[in-house]
C-alpha cells in the first residue's frame, strides 16, 4: 500500500537532529580557539593587502547594474538594444539599489562575499555537530576549513558572485537532501525556490536538480511513498523558470546569455581550457577530495548501519561533483582566476569529507588531556595540512596590515587598464565617444563611454555570428571613434584573443583601417600585447581626443608605426618616442 511518510528530516533532519550521545562538549576547546585566532588575523590581513586588486570581469556585471540603477534598464550601452552579457542576473538585481544609493558595487560585493564565507562556515559547523555528532572542537575545525582554502580570501576580493553562489549552492544542496530524506511538501517547494535563486547567480546550478530528482524518486519507491511532493516542487521550479525565461525572451530576444554562445556552444566535446581548470581544481584540493572519497567508501560500504541522510549526501554529492566537473570540461574557462569556476564545489567537498574528518578527529580528541598538549599539536598539524601556505606566512601577513599599492604602480594589464579608465573618464565628452576594445570591464565601467565589446560577451551579434566577413563588416559599420587594438612591436597583432574576432592579425589588413590614424601606445608589462590607439579620421572628436590621449593616456608613440594595418606596411621599426 502506498502511503505518505512522516518520518525523516522532520524528526531527524539537519534542523532537528539531536547531538550524538557522545557529543557532550558544547564549546570549542580554548586551545583550539587560540590556535585559530592567528588564522583569522592572517585571513583579514590578506584581504587588506589585496584590497586594491581589481578583476576586469567583475565590472562587466557592475556596468549592467549601474545602467539598471540609473533607469536605462538592463543594457550594455544606455539607449541601445538590451543585451545579456552576464550570467549572474541575481547579483545585478542586488547591486542596483546599492549603486543607486551611491555605494561602490565592488565594496558591496566584497562585504556580501565575506558574509557568505561566514555563512558557509556556519552551515558546515551545524552539519558536523548535528548530523555527524562531532564535538564542538572538531566541528569548529571542520568549519574553519573554508578559511584555510588558500583561494577563499581572493575569491571574496575579486568582486564576483563566486562566494555568494557557493553559499547558495551549499544551502540548496542541504535543503535538497532534507527533502529526499523526509519527502515533505514544504521542503520540496523550498528546495525548488532556493535552486531557482541559485540558478540566477550561476545557471550551471541547474545541474543539481536532476540528481536530487532521481534520488528523490528512488527514495520514494523504496519507502513506498507517493511522488506528490516531488511533482509539486517540480511544477514550482517549472513555473518560476518559465516566467523568467519568458521575460528573458521578450526582453532580450533570446533565451541564452551571450557568454553561452562564446563559451559553451563549441563543436568540440572537451575544451582545453576547461580540462586545465578541472585538473588544476583537483590538484589544488587533493587532500579534501581523498577524505571525501574515503567518506563515500567507508560511509556506504564499510559500515553496516548508515543513516539514510548520510548515504544520500554521499551519493548525491559525489554525483553532483562529477557532473559539475564534466560540464566544465566543455566550457571555455578563460579568465578562470584562482579557479573561480569550480571553487563553489569546495564547501560541498568539505561537507562530503565530514564522515572521515569526524572519525579522525573523534578518535584523536580523547587522547588529549588538559595537562598534555597533544590535541593542540594535532590542531597545528591540521592547520598545516589544509592551509600550509597560510600558516607558513602567517607571521608576515599579520605584520603587514596595509593595502598593497599594486594597482597604483604595476604595469601589468589589469592595473594599467584600471588607471587608464580613470583618465579616460576625465575627457569632457567621453560619454559620447564610441570606443571599440575587447577588454570590457573596468574601462567601460569607469569611463562611461559607448562601448563595442569586440569579444562579443556584451554584443548579441558578435557572440552568435561566425561568418568572419560579416563580423568585420559589423565592426567597421559600428564606426568607433576610438579603437584600442592589441598588438606588440617586434611581434604581431594578437592572435589568441577570446571570441570570433580574437585573431586580430587575420583582419588587420582590411583596407577600411585606412580610415583610422595611429595615436600612441600603452606598454603592458608581462603581456603578449600592448594597447595601440587609433582614432577615426572623420570623428568629430579627432583633434581633441588625439591631444588628450597623447597628453594623458599613452606612454608614447612610434614613428613609423611598427605593425601592418590596412594598406600600411612599416619600412622599419623605430623606438617609441
Amino acid at each position: 500500500m502506498i502511503k505518505e511518510t512522516q518520518k525523516g528530516m522532520g524528526s531527524r533532519g539537519i534542523s532537528a537532529l539531536p547531538v550524538g550521545s557522545k557529543t557532550t562538549q558544547q564549546y570549542p576547546s580554548p586551545s583550539v580557539l587560540i590556535l585559530f585566532l592567528p588564522l583569522l588575523l592572517s585571513f583579514i590581513s590578506l584581504a587588506i593587502q589585496n584590497w586594491y586588486q581589481v578583476f576586469d570581469d567583475a565590472f562587466i556585471s557592475y556596468r549592467y547594474a549601474q545602467n539598471l540603477a540609473m533607469g536605462y534598464g538592463i543594457t550594455w550601452n544606455p539607449g541601445q538594444t538590451p543585451t545579456e552579457g552576464y550570467t549572474n542576473f541575481l547579483l545585478i538585481i542586488i547591486l542596483a539599489p546599492f549603486i543607486r544609493a551611491g555605494l561602490d558595487p565592488l565594496l558591496v560585493t566584497r562585504v556580501l562575499s565575506f558574509i557568505c564565507v561566514i555563512g558557509i562556515s556556519g552551515i558546515l559547523f551545524t552539519v558536523a555537530r548535528r548530523q555527524y555528532h562531532c564535538s564542538a572542537t572538531a566541528a569548529f575545525m571542520i568549519a574553519a576549513l573554508i578559511f584555510l582554502v588558500p583561494v577563499t580570501e581572493i575569491q571574496c576580493i575579486v568582486g564576483l558572485e563566486t562566494v555568494i553562489y557557493a553559499f547558495f549552492l551549499l544551502a540548496t544542496f542541504i535543503v535538497g537532501i532534507t527533502f529526499i530524506d523526509c519527502q515533505q511538501l514544504k521542503h520540496s517547494i523550498i528546495f525548488s525556490c532556493m535552486l531557482f535563486l541559485t540558478m540566477l547567480l550561476r545557471p550551471e546550478a541547474a545541474l543539481l536538480y536532476p540528481i536530487i530528482f532521481i534520488a528523490a524518486v528512488v527514495t520514494a519507491i523504496r519507502n513506498q511513498t507517493t511522488l506528490t511532493s516531488l511533482l509539486v516542487g517540480f511544477l514550482t521550479l517549472l513555473t518560476l523558470g518559465g516566467i523568467y525565461l519568458t521575460w528573458k525572451y521578450l526582453h532580450f530576444g533570446q533565451l541564452f546569455p551571450n557568454p553561452f554562445y562564446l563559451k559553451a556552444s563549441g563543436e568540440t566535446l572537451f575544451s582545453p581550457k576547461g580540462i586545465h581548470s578541472v585538473k588544476s581544481f583537483i590538484e589544488d584540493n587533493t587532500l579534501l577530495m581523498i577524505l571525501a572519497f574515503s567518506s563515500l567508501f567507508f560511509g556506504i560500504f564499510a559500515e553496516r548501519q548508515v543513516q539514510p541522510w548520510n548515504k544520500i549526501v554521499a551519493l548525491s554529492g559525489f554525483a553532483f561533483v562529477v557532473v559539475y566537473c564534466l560540464f566544465f570540461t566543455h566550457i571555455d574557462t578563460l579568465m578562470d582566476t584562482h579557479g573561480r569556476f569550480l571553487y563553489p564545489l569546495v564547501p560541498l567537498i568539505i561537507l562530503l569529507a565530514n564522515p572521515s574528518l569526524a572519525k579522525i578527529l573523534g578518535f584523536l580528541e580523547p587522547i588529549s588531556v588538559f595537562r598534555i598538549p597533544i590535541f593542540p599539536a594535532i590542531t597545528v598539524i591540521f592547520l598545516l595540512a589544509f592551509g600550509s601556505s597560510n600558516i607558513i606566512e602567517i607571521n608576515h601577513n599579520i605584520k603587514n596590515l596595509t593595502p598593497n599599492d599594486f594597482m597604483q604602480t604595476s604595469q601589468l594589464l589589469m592595473p594599467k587598464e584600471y588607471r587608464i579608465s580613470q583618465v579616460l573618464a576625465r575627457f569632457p565628452q567621453i560619454k559620447e565617444v564610441r570606443i571599440a576594445f575587447g577588454d570590457s570591464g573596468v574601462m567601460p565601467y569607469f569611463s562611461g563611454a559607448i562601448w563595442l565589446d569586440v569579444v562579443g560577451l556584451n554584443d548579441g551579434f558578435i557572440s552568435k555570428m561566425r561568418d568572419k566577413n560579416k563580423l568585420v563588416d559589423y565592426f567597421f559599420n559600428w564606426s568607433p571613434d576610438l579603437v584600442i587594438h592589441p598588438g606588440k612591436a617586434g611581434r604581431s597583432w594578437f592572435q589568441d584573443g577570446h571570441g570570433p574576432l580574437g585573431d586580430y592579425l587575420s583582419w588587420s589588413n582590411d583596407s577600411r583601417w585606412d580610415e583610422y590614424a595611429y595615436v600612441g601606445t600603452s606598454n603592458i608589462q608581462g603581456s603578449s600585447y600592448d594597447l595601440q590607439y587609433f582614432i577615426r579620421k572623420s570623428s568629430r572628436f579627432r583633434d581633441s581626443l588625439n591631444r588628450f590621449l597623447k597628453a594623458n593616456v599613452v606612454d608614447g608613440w612610434y614613428d613609423p608605426f611598427p605593425l601592418s594595418i590596412g594598406t600600411y606596411r612599416p619600412k622599419e621599426i623605430q623606438p617609441m618616442q
